[in-house]
């Protein structure tokens, strides 16, 4: 039995930025490679990654195919961690392939999206923004 390799994907400054809509943070970065999520696939390239106004959802949507967006439900975290405002995990498969596993936007995180087993850990390196 292969065992994934779990594997947060850090993002250069060059490839984040943050504006303010509507008081929810919009963070643009540019993701190196496709991935799936709840068995769909998404291509490499931007995407938006956003809350709804009471934090309640994220939203990652691509910026070059606009049928390629997913929205999960969030639920607090207790900070940000180390001071930055996303964090997106994936788990690298046996097979090459890529899982969305977390988004963590500013104090808010989604559930484990990919249904790997709770025992796997990932080392965590947050995105860096360009203001």
């Amino acid at each position: 039995m292969m065992r994934s390799i779990v594997r947060t994907i850090a993002f250069a400054a060059a490839t984040a930025s943050a504006t303010a809509a509507f008081a929810a943070d919009v963070v643009t970065v540019d993701v190196p490679f496709n991935f799936n999520s709840h068995g769909v696939s998404y291509p490499a390239g931007k995407y938006d990654v956003s809350l709804n106004q009471d934090q309640t959802l994220v939203t990652m949507a691509s910026k070059i195919d606009v049928k390629k967006q997913f929205v999960y439900l969030t639920k607090p975290v207790h900070a940000k961690a180390d001071g930055h405002i996303l964090k997106i995990n994936f788990d690298n498969l046996a097979d090459g392939s890529r899982e969305l596993r977390t988004i963590q936007i500013s104090e808010r995180v989604t559930s484990v999206l990919d249904g790997r087993g709770k025992h796997m850990t990932a080392a965590e390196a947050p995105f860096t923004l360009v203001r």
